[in-house]
């Protein structure tokens, strides 16, 4: 029995079509489900995000929130909050280089902000943020944070920061806002398969993203899609088809894990 675990953007997904999952991979992914196997995803999505997705290609496990939210049969069964000392240091350093941020404390799109306009910093066309409460008067130090969020106008002022160890700054810098979360999905992996009484040995992953690449560093068996950065290949055990080229099902049948 193999314990498979699927990066989602650029993976199960189009690497040209945000969120199209093409019909091969749905095809795939159903055969593999119908086998012996552990199926399951592999994301740094907040779990709200995760559950949507998992309804659309109807995986019910995953790893989320960057490896620190576990889901069986689509039910969490484990989460801990990020790196609280590292989150604190990330707020104290945007307070000193005055760069505005906001913060999410529940599995939701909402946030918190001591920045009256932050929502419109950002822009409102933003899949996993469309409502900032304005709130002058929070301990943000001191809130429960499952992650930051930081406007990225001044890339200067953003490079300043620095002491992320368990945590990552996520997003890509023309974006007008990045991410302070975690990114070790392979910790959250490897929970889940002890916790099901599985041999880690057995674990396959998926990926193509810089946010697989702790993933690939210690999974024992990595796969990454063509359409992968380069610094993912150079880990991968095995590179498959573009995920727009059938890359998902060519693998699974180029091992004989389906026919």
């Amino acid at each position: 029995m193999k314990y498979f675990f699927f990066d989602i953007d650029g993976t199960l997904t189009s690497s040209k079509v945000f969120s199209k999952i093409p019909e091969s991979t749905i095809r795939a992914i159903e055969q593999l489900k119908n086998s012996e196997h552990f199926v399951a995803l592999a994301t740094g999505r907040a779990q709200f995000l995760a559950d949507e997705f998992a309804q659309r290609i109807k995986i019910n496990n995953y790893v989320c929130e960057g490896g620190n939210c576990l889901v069986k049969d689509n039910k969490q069964i484990y989460f801990e909050y990020p790196n609280v000392d590292e989150m604190k240091s990330m707020i104290r350093q945007c307070e000193e280089l005055n760069i505005p941020y906001a913060i999410n404390i529940d599995n939701d799109r909402s946030a918190y902000s001591k920045y009256e306009n932050f929502l419109g910093m950002v822009g409102r066309d933003v899949l996993i943020l469309d409502d900032v409460k304005y709130a002058p008067d929070m301990d943000f130090e001191n809130a429960k944070i499952r992650r930051l969020f930081i406007i990225n106008k001044d890339r200067e002022k953003i490079a300043k920061l620095e002491g992320l160890k368990e945590l990552c700054l996520m997003g890509y810098e023309w974006s007008p806002f990045r991410l302070v979360e975690p990114d070790d999905k392979y910790k959250g992996i490897e929970k889940m398969v002890k916790m099901l009484g599985g041999n880690v040995e057995d674990i396959v992953v998926f990926g193509d993203g810089i946010n697989d690449i702790k993933m690939f560093q210690k999974a024992p068996f990595k796969i990454a899609m063509a359409n992968a950065c380069d610094e993912l290949k150079e880990l991968a055990d095995f590179i498959t088809h573009d995920s727009d080229e059938d890359g998902i099902e060519f693998a699974l049948k180029h091992f004989g894990w389906i026919k």
